[in-house]
């Protein structure tokens, strides 16, 4: 991980379930060292979120980066290696 770089970049997340959007175009840039909340009432995405950056559920759209690597299609196993 590069000090005082982005550990984790996310771009325009996608995911949808038939008809309905769960998860719209998030993005953020976490930098490293840092920590970040998801909070959000029920049946927000917040599950489906994690589940888009941990490689349990593919994303319709969008990016997710580890220290600049791609892992958007990576699978579980390899993006735990990347420190997801």
């Amino acid at each position: 991980m590069t000090p005082g770089g982005s550990a984790l970049e996310v771009v325009d997340l996608r995911r949808s379930f038939g008809a309905l959007r769960v998860v719209d175009g998030v993005s953020f840039t976490l930098p490293a060292g840092r920590a970040l909340g998801v909070v959000g009432p029920n049946g927000a995405g917040k599950t489906t979120l994690i589940d888009l950056l941990d490689g349990a559920l593919p994303a319709d759209g969008g990016a997710v980066r580890v220290d600049g690597r791609e892992v958007t299609h990576a699978d579980a196993a390899r993006r735990c290696r990347a420190g997801i």
